[in-house]
């Protein structure tokens, strides 16, 4: 299988700087989309492009969050079913009416 770009990337990243390093860049980038999304949903202060460029840094970071898995032995099949699963569950809460999953 050949490897995309930003394949190569996410497996340099995480060679360059350590798993532990890069979990808590994750996290950090976590709390950073967080704070943007809320200031643009709830404060009206924020901008869509805030929100899309820490969604950007959260994607690359979930992008070495798999390498890390599959590193630590988490096949690419099982990530990709329990990736199945939630969707699957998500698509069961839509076809419940419309419920919200957080009631």
């Amino acid at each position: 299988m050949t490897k995309t770009r930003e394949e190569k990337l996410f497996e340099s990243a995480v060679d360059k700087w350590g798993i532990p390093s890069q979990v808590a860049l994750l996290l950090e980038e976590l709390a950073e989309l967080q704070a943007a999304a809320a200031r643009l949903v709830f404060r009206g202060r924020g901008t869509l492009q805030a929100v899309a460029l820490e969604l950007a840094d959260v994607q690359i970071m979930t992008g070495q969050l798999e390498v890390i898995l599959k590193r630590l032995g988490l096949e690419e099949r099982e990530l990709q079913g329990i990736r199945a699963l939630r969707l699957d569950h998500l698509e069961g809460l839509l076809k419940e009416g419309g419920k919200d999953p957080h009631d």
